[in-house]
């Protein structure tokens, strides 16, 4: 059905970078700009939970508090705190940015609270992909950061003069800002008055083996993805076309397992991770399926672990 190799994913992100007040940089205002409004994904999602969330600009007024945008630059290095509020995986982020299309972005994860020169853990860059306002995402599962409650790691941005604006929210002082954690321009301290903050949302996944997708479409090409799987083991990856299961079926030295698949049941690939427990299959969606409900799910041959599993309509 499908043809590997692996794929390593940085999917639909966008992102930021300098700002300067007012008209010359980063502005404030008390509501989104009227026709700002979020478009959907076109590639990748997150299937894992929500964890962290500091309001886009879209998302201020419903938040109470001012929106804000923050200019790209390439001679500017931004970072915002993030603290984890769950053990698991950082399965990836999503930032929300307006600016023309073909603006490219970087983005780099660091352990540890801004301002930090830390290793960087993960990067990715971006081609914006249209010229209004959406929402990118950043798939971090094959890094493998694996993070505990209160661990503290930033997200850094850097623009490439290319005109792109990153959302998020301003609260001024005394005010409580809308995410508890500050963004720095550079070490010098919380930006300016410190209630600036970048809009972001993280997301975790549980420990074990998770499998994700980016959207299914007949004649195309499709990625599965599985990250905390055990390193540098065997994962298989099934799928069904009659339902969801359960049903056993034989895995080899794990004998006999349920899968949340109805038989019968086939086999895509099996793969081995690598050394932090991210595989990726990627191969084009046979066009028959188009319209069809495929349902998916991976297994941790050496942990004998089913993932989650999927239900994904093939457009």
């Amino acid at each position: 059905m499908m043809t590997p190799p692996l794929s390593l994913a940085l999917l639909c992100v966008a992102i930021l970078a300098p700002a300067t007040y007012s008209q010359q940089g980063a502005s404030a205002q008390a509501a989104p700009r009227a026709g700002l409004g979020a478009q959907p994904l076109t590639t990748g999602r997150a299937v894992g939970a929500l964890d962290q969330f500091s309001p886009f600009e879209s998302e201020a007024a419903a938040a109470g508090v001012a929106g804000a945008t923050f200019n790209a630059d390439s001679f500017h290095v931004w970072q915002s705190d993030v603290r984890a509020g769950a053990d698991g995986v950082l399965e990836g982020f999503e930032l929300e940015c307006n600016g023309p299309a073909g603006a490219v972005l970087d983005l780099r994860i660091r352990m540890g609270g801004g301002w930090n020169t830390n290793p960087v853990v993960w990067s990715g860059s971006y081609t914006k992909l249209t010229g209004g306002t959406e929402i990118g995402w950043a798939d971090t599962s094959a890094a493998g950061i694996l993070l505990h409650v209160g661990e503290v790691f930033l997200i850094e941005w850097q623009g490439a003069s290319t005109g792109v604006w990153i959302t998020g929210t301003y609260v001024p002082a005394p005010g409580t800002p809308a995410y508890p954690e500050p963004i720095y321009l550079y070490p010098s301290g919380c930006y300016l008055d410190c209630g600036w903050r970048i809009g972001f949302h993280t997301y975790m996944s549980a420990s074990g083996p998770q499998l994700s997708a980016t959207p299914l479409v007949a004649g195309a090409p499709a990625t599965l993805s599985v990250s905390g799987a055990t390193p540098n083991r065997p994962v298989g990856f099934a799928y069904s076309l009659k339902g969801p299961g359960p049903s056993t079926v034989s895995a080899g030295p794990c004998g006999s397992v349920t899968l949340d698949l109805s038989k019968p049941v086939a086999t895509l690939a099996i793969l081995s991770a690598n050394g932090v427990g991210y595989v990726a299959f990627t191969g084009n969606v046979p066009p028959a399926l188009s319209g069809r409900t495929i349902w998916l799910q991976a297994f941790d041959v050496a942990s004998c672990t089913a993932s989650n599993p999927l239900a994904e309509v093939v457009g």
